[in-house]
């Protein structure tokens, strides 16, 4: 999930005219053959926007902003290639997935998606209704509304990496990945060519990290790796969440281009387990036979089996990149 907005993303503004991925390529996406946008006026629980369908999207929103609007079907389907190259659908699936779509809501303000959750979802409200700036995704559908263009930018392609999951890889991903590598998602730079996703850099997450850093308010590794989404709202504790969302980002981007050759190999592993449908399998096999897993909660037990070291005995060099990350002598 993405919310508030300081700490939870934000992009660049318009034209959207080509999306590069600056990561290593998985997978073959340029043979995906583009599907002209379709749109249609949309009305429910007496809102009014419109109802686009892209090839893997459909948008419904109710921007005011046209020049979002306008980008909004070209950046969702540039992300998802990106989605594709960084963890290609299950072979069952094809080469790009289903066909099905992943149905994104964008509403012009906050106070319209919080009456059309009331209408519509009012459970998920009590649950979500503390979001100040961003959205959330329930499935394969997100729910988010704008803010700014960075903003709003920032939390479809967030969100949209959720629904990608939600529909490829259900239950399957914990946590901390989950959202390190969404996170990735949050940051575009502009280019001569157009636009690209920066996973490696995140201005708006950094920011979190180097007050963190200052105050000496890091979460520990052992509890980062344990953590669920769903205590963030329960805890009281202020600025917990935008600490989560920044150092799971830190965590994945350190263990995915900057760490030690052996733990980049160790996370190409994972994601190649999680894509070949042996991850859970493995991690639990693990947690059943290893004396060092058996009372350690799935997330972290998935990353003691891939890394082979405990989060104690990774703190150290993590603690260290986060210090060069932020930009602190040390």
């Amino acid at each position: 999930m993405l919310r508030h907005l300081v700490r939870r993303p934000l992009i660049q503004v318009l034209p959207i005219l080509l999306i590069g991925c600056a990561t290593r390529p998985r997978a073959r996406v340029a043979d995906l053959t583009p599907t002209a946008p379709t749109a249609e006026l949309w009305t429910g629980e007496g809102l009014a926007g419109k109802r686009i369908l892209t090839e893997h999207f459909e948008l419904i929103a109710t921007l005011g902003d046209e020049a979002l609007m306008e980008a909004l079907p070209d950046f969702l389907e540039q992300a998802y290639t990106c989605y594709v190259e960084t963890l290609p659908p299950p072979d069952s699936a094809g080469r790009t997935g289903s066909k099905r779509r992943l149905t994104t809501y964008v509403f012009g303000h906050r106070s319209q998606w919080e009456h059309y959750l009331r209408r519509r979802h009012p459970a998920w409200l009590d649950v979500h209704g503390w979001i100040r700036h961003g959205g959330f995704t329930d499935g394969t559908t997100s729910y988010s509304f704008f803010t700014n263009r960075p903003a709003t930018l920032a939390t479809v392609a967030h969100e949209g990496w959720h629904q990608y999951v939600a529909r490829f890889y259900p239950d399957t991903l914990p946590a901390w990945l989950n959202e390190g590598l969404a996170c990735g998602f949050e940051s575009v730079a502009y280019e001569s060519k157009g636009p690209r996703f920066r996973p490696r850099r995140n201005p708006w997450r950094l920011n979190t990290l180097r007050k963190a850093l200052q105050q000496d308010r890091l979460i520990p590794l052992e509890e980062l790796l344990a953590m669920e989404t769903s205590e963030l709202a329960d805890r009281r504790e202020a600025g917990i969440a935008e600490r989560y969302y920044a150092q799971s980002w830190a965590l994945v981007t350190w263990l995915r281009f900057e760490g030690e050759p052996k733990r980049k190999r160790a996370f190409d592993r994972m994601l190649q387990d999680v894509r070949a449908g042996t991850f859970r399998a493995k991690v639990t096999g693990a947690v059943l036979t290893e004396s060092r897993l058996h009372d350690a909660p799935f997330p972290r037990a998935a990353y003691v089996f891939y890394f082979d070291e405990t989060p104690a005995d990774a703190w150290d060099a993590y603690y260290e990149y986060l210090v060069r990350l932020v930009g602190f002598a040390r």
